[in-house]
Order: C-alpha cells, then structure tokens, then sequence
C-alpha cells in the first residue's frame, strides 16, 4: 500500500518542543509576529512592523493580499525599472501614468494597491533609515527574514515525539508532503532513519547535506516540502549579484540564477553568497510561482505523481479549503478514478469537502496529534 501524509501548519503548531510564548503560527498569527513590540525593541524592526500595519491596513488586514500585491507591484513596475529600495520617483509615475488599472482591472485589487503605493510613498519621505526596506522586493525578504528568525528561535529541540510517532507508519516508496518551512519533519523523519539523499532524487538540488550520523540502512521515504523551506539556500557560483535587483532568488534568470542545496547540517554551510529566504511567501498567487520557478515545479509534479499512487492519505493539520483553487484542481485531477483512504488529524476541518477532493472514503478521525499519538 502506497502512503501519504500531508502536513499543514497544525501539524508544526502541535510540536511539544517549542517556546510556549513564541508558538509556531498560523496564517491567522502572522500580523503579531510582526507586530512593533515583539520585533527587537533595541533595533530598528519595530519601525518595520509598525510601517507593515500601516501597509496592512490597506489591504482589509489580509496578510495573503498584502504579499501578493507587493509581489505583483514589483514584478509590473519595480523590477522593470530596475529598482529594489523605495524611491518616490518610482512610485509618483506609476500613479501619475494611468497604468495601475490596467495591471489591476478589479477595482476590489486597484483600490487597495493606489493605497499601497500612496502608504509607500509616505514612507518615502520619511528619515527613518528602515523607510528602503518598503521596496517591494525588499520588504518581501526582509518578512521572510522575521519569519525564519522566528522559527529558528520558536523550536527548542529535536526531534518532535509527536511526529515521530506518526512516522512510525511509513514505508518504503511512502510520500511525506509539508507544507511547512520549518524542519520539525526534516529531523523528525531523519531521526526515525528514514530521511536520506534518495528522499530528494529528481527534485533538483544541487546537494543534500544532512548531518553526519545519518543511517544508509532501513526505509527511505519521499520527502517533498511544496512551499521550500528554511534550510534551502541559494549558492551564487560567483559573488553575489550587486545592485540587488539582479538577485534572483529561486528564479532562474538569464545567467542561470543560483544554485539550491539542502542544508540540515547548518556545520556544513559555507558563508559566501548565500541567501537563506527560499521559501513561497503566503501569496494568493502562488500556482504563477509554482508554474515559473523549477524547484517548485519539480515539486509540485511530484506531489500530483504520488497523489495519484497514493491508496491511504493521513491530513495532519492541514486544511485545503481556502484560495489555493489551483492546488485544488490538481488535487481533484490526481486522485479522480481511484478511491483511497483519507484519515484525518485536525479538530476543526470540513471533512465532506475533503472527502470529495481526494476523492476518499474517510478512515480513521483524530481531533489532535497528540490524541493521534496516544491511542493509535
């Protein structure tokens, strides 16, 4: 029997092995991680997040939005004009142009993105010396920085018993999907024995580096995190492009772009062109992404082609009725003509939604992780 497990956030947020203050988040959680009074009060990021609730503001408090119209603001004019930091001069000609509405034809989008650059361009005026990290592209790395640092400092230890648990059950040629950029399943599935270089063939990387104990013995299952992760990293073969507009990220550019490695090891990490931020920032348009970058792509081929083998599906905190409708069609193209098994992990989940997206039977039901744990 060919096995899947899907994790979303719920699955991350049920670790034990984190700071009780500093739980890891869920979308929802996103606007307080940012707020002024959680980022370095002795620093600058306080003017970060409170410059970020101004821009929040603008898009009704939906963090998804926000990103992704600052996703889009770069790619239709910023990053044309070759320009990464926050100059009024840029943004005074897109108002001033008339192209906005071309770009945003919705009026629920146009609206929302004039307030966007109107708030950037206060910004613009400001002394703050943090005012150049609202270039779009700029702002954009700078949250997933906050992010990883607060992953980083949020997990205490490994591996997580809970998900060690869950892994028990897996097999050879079984499939652990996670949608996750942390590596709670990284070192869960490496301490079970069964996370190894074949757990990555195909998907692109240039290498894996995994710490020095792990086993060449025992099961390897399929490892596929869809959104990337905080230990990819991009090596820039020569030194790292500078203006930083030509910093391409995941995206191959006319030079070829930089390479991605695998990094649980961090001993193993060589300091030079390295930039830590490989991970699919929460946007509405994430399927353009996945489309036009190949890691992810590589991915998400993968997650169709061991969707489609998959006889039993365990959903571990991770609910898909939401704005991915991309995701979802490939999720309904995948599993349409076989019925499976889907097991459920989650207190609060629409199962007959579910149900008929994996186009499934429902098997086993548990509310939490650790309830999982504790009578399976």
């Amino acid at each position: 029997m060919s096995r899947m497990i899907i994790l979303g956030a719920g699955a991350s947020r049920a670790c034990p092995n984190t700071r009780r203050d500093m739980p890891l988040p869920l979308l929802a959680d996103l606007p307080q991680i940012l707020s002024p009074d959680r980022l370095n009060p002795k620093g600058d990021w306080p003017s970060f997040g409170k410059h970020f609730h101004v821009l929040l503001r603008s898009s009704k408090n939906d963090v998804e939005a926000l990103l992704t119209m600052l996703y889009e603001l770069d790619e239709y004019f910023f990053k044309p004009a070759r320009h990464a930091i926050l100059e009024r001069g840029v943004i005074d000609r897109i108002l001033a142009s008339g192209a906005l509405p071309e770009f945003f034809p919705n009026l629920d989008d146009c609206g929302p993105a004039t307030q966007i650059l109107e708030a950037l361009r206060a910004f613009s005026q400001e002394t703050d010396p943090i005012r150049i990290a609202f270039g779009p592209r700029n702002f954009l790395t700078v949250f997933r920085g906050v992010l990883r640092a607060y992953v980083q400092e949020s997990v205490q230890s490994h591996p997580c018993p809970l998900h060690l648990k869950l892994f028990e059950m897996l097999n050879p040629h079984d499939c652990v999907v996670s949608f996750n950029y942390d590596e709670i399943a990284d070192y869960a599935l490496h301490c079970a024995g069964k996370l190894r270089e074949q757990s990555f063939e195909g998907l692109g990387f240039t290498t894996i580096n995994l710490p020095g104990d792990t086993t060449h013995l025992g099961v390897s299952v399929r490892f596929l995190k869809v959104h990337g992760s905080i230990n990819w990293y991009n090596h820039y073969t020569s030194d790292m492009p500078n203006p930083a507009y030509e910093r391409e990220g995941l995206r191959p550019c006319i030079q070829g772009g930089p390479e991605i490695h695998y990094y649980l090891d961090r001993q193993l990490l060589p300091d030079a062109g390295n930039t830590p931020d490989a991970f699919l920032s929460p946007f509405h348009c994430k399927d353009v992404i996945c489309r036009s970058v190949p890691m992810f792509t590589r991915h998400m081929h993968a997650f169709r082609y061991c969707l489609a083998d998959a006889q039993e599906i365990w959903l571990v905190g991770k609910n898909f009725k939401n704005s991915d409708r991309e995701l979802n069609g490939v999720i309904r193209w995948a599993t349409y003509g076989k019925e499976r098994a889907l097991h459920i992990i989650d207190p609060c989940i629409d199962v007959d939604f579910h149900r008929s997206l994996f186009n499934a039977k429902v098997g086993s039901r548990y509310q939490t992780l650790e309830e999982y744990a504790r009578d399976a």
